[in-house]
């Protein structure tokens, strides 16, 4: 979950495109993000498998036209991003500019530079146009599947994107997604490179930053907290690995359930951190078929089997949602012998999955 000076950024791309513009005669300026790729099929819709870190992050295969590389998909990161090993060895030419990057907890890495990006595929479908930025990717490691890069929000912009966890594969097409019906598909923002979308907790709404890229539940600054209720009870403490630092938490969990569309995440686990924006990751999102138009600011959560979701609370959920949240905090697993009999309301859907026929704008 890379986040950059996205001001900086852009102005510093800006700067890069009129460089090259030998002529003063006036000209039609088009507004479009230099960051944001352009995209052509073989066919569609085209279906990438990825693989899993161990904290559930999408890992994909990517092609370029000097190598292949492994990428982590991540909706919270608002430029595609290659390390430098990588764009050495896939004959970049990297431009400096002076622009950070931040991990959720506000740790930065001044940025290498960008990269223009000739082409850049994801099986049969192929990104091109379009400015990179290269940079060290931190902590961000698979033992399996080493990625070389992030696959952020940008390269994505004209595409129909899912993210079918049920059968780990992503789903790009042209398209777009119905208007929004309150139920599955819900209206998003882009703001800053952040997509964010609207969560119910009590009779409030609040929005949290979609990042696939946070291997973490829910995260929120500390001077929210009394926009969620139960976050001021702290029941733990500990730290959580970013991807250029660490950061302390507080882990609480919520009064309330916590809606999106008509599907639940009951009583779900915060961690309160003293900097960063909020966000929810994945170990929550891992649980639903999600689907963005970027273009018309629309979102769809759908469950695997098309029912209305209802995810238990913490410690009534499977044993490896709990030894996840102790990998998280970089402790011992503990490995309950009792899990509590407390049963949820209704019970939770089962993986049925989604064919990629039914996946339709």
């Amino acid at each position: 979950m890379p986040k950059f000076n996205y001001r900086a950024l852009l102005a510093g791309v800006s700067v890069l495109l009129l460089a090259g513009c030998g002529s003063i005669a006036p000209r039609r300026v088009v507004q479009r993000n230099p960051l944001q790729a352009r995209v052509a099929y073989d066919q569609y819709p085209a279906q990438i498998p990825f693989k899993r870190t161990p904290g559930d992050l999408p890992i994909v295969l990517a092609e370029t036209e000097h190598g292949n590389l492994w990428m982590l998909v991540d909706t919270g990161c608002d430029a595609v991003v290659f390390s430098p090993k990588t764009a050495k060895r896939t004959s970049m030419q990297t431009k400096p500019v002076d622009a950070y990057s931040f991990d959720g907890a506000g740790n930065a890495s001044k940025i290498d530079g960008v990269a223009q990006v000739d082409r850049l595929s994801l099986g049969p479908a192929h990104f091109y146009g379009f400015y990179s930025v290269v940079n060290d990717i931190g902590t961000l490691t698979d033992k399996d599947h080493p990625p070389g890069g992030v696959a952020g929000l940008p390269l994505f912009g004209d595409t129909l994107l899912t993210l079918d966890y049920a059968h780990d594969r992503l789903i790009i097409q042209p398209g777009e997604l119905p208007p929004p019906d309150g139920k599955d598909i819900l209206p998003m923002t882009l703001s800053g490179g952040k997509l964010r979308v609207l969560f119910g907790i009590g009779e409030n709404e609040i929005p949290l930053i979609l990042d696939t890229g946070f291997a973490g539940f829910i995260i929120i600054p500390r001077d929210q907290i009394n926009r969620f209720p139960g976050a001021e009870t702290r029941l733990d403490h500990g730290k959580i690995k970013c991807f250029y630092g660490t950061a302390d938490i507080d882990l609480a969990q919520l009064r309330d359930d916590l809606h999106v569309g008509r599907h639940t995440i009951q009583q779900p686990i915060i961690a309160v951190s003293d900097t960063g924006k909020a966000m929810i990751g994945a170990q929550y999102l891992k649980h639903f078929v999600i689907t963005i138009d970027q273009r018309n600011r629309r979102i769809r959560f759908a469950s695997p089997d098309k029912r209305s979701l209802f995810l238990p609370a913490y410690g009534r959920e499977a044993e490896h949602e709990i030894t996840m949240l102790d990998r998280l905090m970089q402790r011992p697993v503990t490995r309950p012998t009792e899990l509590p009999t407390t049963q949820p309301s209704q019970p939770s859907s089962p993986a049925a999955g989604v064919d990629a026929d039914e996946i339709k704008p």
